[in-house]
């Protein structure tokens, strides 16, 4: 029996406490606020997905999965119904590109379940501009004030020791190998081990740590809307992909009026509800706080409701507008879009961290949270500072990471700081690189042309007896095989060239941004919209 800490009351935190008391552990939880899941777990843990809504990251489909099925059995009294779930290919997204998947993958990674039912006329169920829609057996999670009342009683009940108000600033290794959690009152807690369940947002792993992968913090919105025609009694869910595009979740609060409750909905969309990405989430929390409803009703609300009626006609006149509301996420940069959870335990503090990802991965990081404690199948990564479960979700998901990220990216989604920027890096290139390949065609085709030329008559040139002009002749050789190498390299610019070098040296993309905009004079908290 170990005496443990887990810090942060959301989804990760209520759930791995109350599994680690079970194993008869005593088990502290400390919430900084007054009442449990009273940040992105009461306000953005909707989503109770079985895998499709990522066709390119299998381990993120697997995980999914599983945690699907954990979670039907072990919290059935959480868990909202739907009439219907449609998941649809769009046929362009908000900044004109295709879906980043084509509709034949994705009816064939929705196919790896058995109620799948996939329709191609999607006009005649109400819907326009899709390729392909299909409908599964996915229902949602509830949300609220209400799962604070649920889980603070399973907790009590089974002994854990709940804080509240308990802000969390520092931990570290004592002499005796225990791990020390100092509140910023002075609130002094010791124990064998503590699991970091803040969303990867305190007390974050020191500079040593060498992390295999790559985490942005994201001001995220969403608009509650209220269904003022609903067609059953059970609500549905709307989303459309992959790339930027809507996606409408039923929204009930545990413990209210259903019947009420099951008429309000959360828009979100891949564009319009991300404000943009930081590498630190110190400035993503500045730049939600300077978001109100005026900029809610000049940018976001027209856009997300344009979306929407785009691919869903009667939005518009079936739905009213509430509020909105706003956190920050933690997400990690990667080519296929890895959503799962994350858990490792940092060698210097002893920390073991859980880097969220989907409600059902609480059952994940929990086998993984429990392995690391009990020193079970452990990979010990010495040299770069953490230590991680074998065959756990790091460890399968490590060839997702070491992929270059090609194209458009989530975690590169600059869209309200872009106008900022005087050159903008590696991050605003890959959403227009698809559109400069027509017009770079021809130039380097002239380029090729010139360079062809400048050879031919470089073989007679250098013959020359005058220096000056084999000299004029190495330079525009030289300035051509320059020229290439810029077009073919991605940059648009020779200024541009040192950010290239860097970015292919392993500097990520948004690291890239923020380097950047600190050399144009543009700080973090001058995120202010346009």
């Amino acid at each position: 029996m170990k005496d443990i800490a887990v810090i942060g009351g959301g989804w990760y935190g209520s759930h791995i406490a109350l599994e680690l008391r079970k194993k008869g552990h005593n088990v502290t939880l400390y919430e900084k606020n007054p009442r449990l899941f009273s940040n992105i777990s009461g306000l953005f843990g909707i989503r109770l997905h079985i895998g499709p809504h990522y066709p390119r990251s299998k381990a993120t489909r697997r995980s999914c999965l599983y945690g699907f099925q954990a979670f039907t059995t072990k919290y059935p009294e959480l868990i909202v119904p739907h009439d219907y779930s449609v998941y649809a290919v769009g046929n362009s997204d908000a900044s004109g590109m295709a879906s980043k998947v084509s509709a034949d993958d994705f009816v064939e990674v929705c196919k790896e379940h058995s109620r799948c039912k996939v329709f191609y006329d999607t006009e005649e169920k109400g819907y326009k501009n899709l390729q392909v829609a299909v409908e599964l057996d996915e229902p949602s999670v509830y949300i609220g004030r209400g799962l604070h009342d649920f889980f603070e009683r399973k907790l009590t009940d089974a002994g854990v020791n709940i804080i509240y108000n308990y802000n969390a600033v520092s931990a570290h290794k004592t002499d005796s190998e225990m791990i020390q959690i100092t509140s910023d009152n002075g609130q002094v807690g010791i124990f064998d081990y503590a699991v970091n369940a803040t969303s990867f947002q305190a007390l974050m792993p020191n500079s040593r740590i060498n992390l295999p992968f790559n985490t942005v913090y994201q001001p995220c919105l969403a608009l509650v809307y209220e269904d003022l025609a609903p067609t059953s009694e059970k609500p549905f869910s709307f989303i459309v992909m992959d790339g930027w595009f809507p996606c409408m979740m039923p929204a009930v609060d545990y413990g209210k009026d259903a019947t009420a409750e099951k008429r309000q909905y959360i828009l979100t969309h891949g564009m319009w509800t991300i404000m943009a990405s930081y590498s630190d989430v110190n400035s993503a929390r500045e730049h939600l706080s300077t978001i109100n409803d005026q900029f809610i009703g000049e940018k976001i609300r027209p856009n997300c409701e344009k979306e929407m009626n785009r691919f869903f006609p009667a939005f518009g006149e079936r739905f009213r507008y509430v509020k909105w509301v706003g956190t920050v996420l933690a997400k990690v940069r990667n080519n296929r879009e890895f959503r799962s959870s994350i858990t490792f335990r940092d060698t210097d503090s002893g920390m073991i961290y859980v880097l969220p990802g989907k409600v059902s991965n609480i059952f994940d990081a929990e086998i993984e949270v429990e392995a690391l404690i009990d020193g079970r199948d452990i990979i010990h990564n010495e040299g770069n500072g953490y230590s991680y479960v074998k065959d756990g979700t790091l460890d399968t998901a490590l060839p997702e990471f070491r992929e270059e990220v090609i194209g458009r990216n989530t975690c590169d989604l600059q869209t309200f700081r872009l106008k900022e920027i005087k050159d903008p890096p590696i991050v605003k290139q890959a959403i227009t690189k698809q559109a400069r390949l027509k017009n770079r065609t021809t130039a380097n085709m002239k380029l090729l042309v010139g360079l062809a030329l400048i050879i031919a008559f470089n073989e007679s040139a250098c013959e020359s007896p005058n220096p000056l002009v084999r000299l004029f002749i190495g330079l525009a050789f030289l300035a051509s095989c320059i020229s290439l190498i810029i077009r073919y390299s991605g940059v648009s610019s020779f200024e541009q060239l040192p950010t290239f070098f860097q970015y292919k040296s392993g500097t990520s993309g948004h690291q890239i941004l923020l380097q950047n905009s600190t050399a144009s004079g543009i700080t973090p908290s001058s995120t202010l919209m346009q």
